[in-house]
C-alpha cells in the first residue's frame, strides 16, 4: 500500500470496542415497559378507579334524589293551583253513604292539569264531570292509567315499567294520614291532608300548613295484604308484631302500581310508621296492610298500614308540606313525630 494511504474505509460502520458500546447504549434506548411494571400500573389504575367509583355512583345517586325532589315541588305547587281554582284541596276517593263509589280518582290525577299534563288532566276532568271510573277513560285509545308521568316517577325506582296494558305505577303518594281511613258505617275519619270525601281548605290544617305533610314517597310493586279486618286501630308505638297475624288476600307486588286509583294502598301513604320501616305483613314481607279497601260498596272501617320507602340511600325519603315546601325525612326520624306530620289538626307541637 502506497505510504500515505488510508487503506480500506467500510462506509458508514465502526469497528471495533467503540463500535460496540455505541451499539449496546442504542439499545438500552429502546426497552420498553417490564411486565412487572406493567402489572404495577394496572394495580394503580384498578386501585384509582375503585376510589373513584363510589364517589361517581354517590353523586348519580345525588342527582337523582335532586331530580325527585323536583318533581315533589311541582306537585306541591299543583296542589295550591288546585286550590286556588277549585277552592279546595283534591278528594282521595268519593263515595256515597252505602260505600259505593262515586269517583275513584287519586289526588296526583287530579292534580295533571297543573303540572303541563293538559291532555291526559282533561281527560280526567272529563271522566270526573260525567262520573267514569278511570278503569274505564281512554285516550287515543289507550287506557289512561297506563300512561307513564314522569313527574310521578322518581329516577331510583328499580322498577319503573307499566303493568300490563291497564296501569302505570307512582312514587310521589297523598298523604292519608296516620292509618283510620274509614270509620264504621263508611264514616270518613282520615286525619291526614287527603282522604275520602275530604275537600279540604287551608282553614282545615289548624297545626299549620307547614307542619302537615302533603306528598311523600313510596315504592311501586309493593305486596301488601288486604280485605281481611282484624285492624280496628292502628297499633301503638312502634309494635309492628299485631300484623304478623292478620288475615287478607295476598297481593304480591301490585301496590303502588296504579297512579289513577285514589284508595290508599295505590296512591297514597299513611304515618303510622317511620319511613322505610320493614312491615311485616304476611311472614315479615316488607310490604303493607289495609283492612278493608275504600269503595265497591264496602262500609269500613278501613285501617291501613301503609309505609313511605323509597331506594335513596341512607334510608331516606323525600316528602313535600302542605306549605310547598320540600325537603327529605330520615328513617330514623321518632314515630311520634312522624305520625304529627302525618296529621292536619291534632294540635301535636314538634319540630325537626
Amino acid at each position: 500500500m502506497a505510504s500515505g494511504s488510508l487503506g480500506p474505509v467500510r462506509s458508514g460502520f465502526l469497528s471495533g470496542p467503540r463500535a460496540t458500546g455505541l451499539q449496546t447504549r442504542f439499545r438500552r434506548t429502546r426497552s420498553g415497559f417490564t411486565l412487572i411494571e406493567l402489572l404495577v400500573v394496572i394495580a394503580i389504575i384498578g386501585v384509582l378507579v375503585g376510589m373513584l367509583l363510589p364517589a361517581v355512583q354517590q353523586a348519580r345517586e345525588a342527582a337523582r334524589r335532586l331530580s325527585c325532589g323536583n318533581s315533589f315541588k311541582q306537585m306541591a305547587l299543583a296542589l295550591h293551583s288546585h286550590e286556588n281554582s277549585l277552592r279546595h284541596y283534591p278528594t282521595a276517593f268519593e263515595t256515597n253513604s252505602a260505600g259505593a263509589d262515586l269517583s275513584d280518582w287519586s289526588v296526583p290525577a287530579k292534580l295533571l292539569p297543573f303540572v303541563e299534563q293538559v291532555s291526559l288532566g282533561d281527560g280526567v276532568r272529563e271522566a270526573i264531570a260525567s262520573g267514569d271510573s278511570y278503569e274505564n277513560k281512554t285516550i287515543n285509545g289507550k287506557k289512561i292509567c297506563n300512561y307513564r308521568i314522569d313527574t310521578l316517577m322518581c329516577p331510583s325506582e328499580i322498577r319503573a315499567e307499566p303493568r300490563g296494558t291497564d296501569y302505570y305505577p307512582l312514587n310521589v303518594a297523598a298523604n292519608m294520614g296516620t292509618g283510620t281511613i274509614l270509620g264504621s258505617g263508611n264514616t270518613p275519619t282520615g286525619d291526614g291532608a287527603f282522604g275520602v270525601n275530604f275537600k279540604g281548605r287551608p282553614r282545615h290544617f289548624t297545626d299549620g300548613l307547614s307542619k302537615t305533610l302533603a306528598l311523600s314517597e313510596v315504592r311501586a310493586w309493593t305486596p301488601y295484604v288486604r280485605d281481611g279486618g282484624g285492624l280496628t286501630a292502628v297499633p301503638s308505638g312502634t309494635d309492628l308484631t299485631a300484623l304478623q297475624s292478620l288475615s287478607g288476600t295476598l297481593k304480591a307486588d301490585t301496590g303502588h302500581t296504579e297512579w289513577c286509583d285514589g284508595r290508599v294502598h295505590q296512591s297514597g301513604f299513611t304515618t303510622g310508621f317511620p319511613p322505610n320501616s320493614v312491615t311485616p305483613v304476611n311472614g315479615n314481607a316488607d310490604g303493607d296492610f289495609t283492612s278493608l279497601r275504600e269503595g265497591g260498596g264496602r262500609t269500613g272501617p278501613c285501617v291501613a298500614v301503609v309505609t313511605s320507602r323509597s331506594y335513596h340511600s341512607g334510608g331516606i325519603v323525600n316528602v313535600a308540606m302542605m306549605d310547598g315546601s320540600v325537603s327529605t325525612v330520615s328513617a330514623e326520624i321518632p314515630v311520634a313525630i312522624w305520625r304529627a306530620m302525618g296529621t292536619r289538626s291534632n294540635g301535636e307541637s314538634f319540630s325537626r
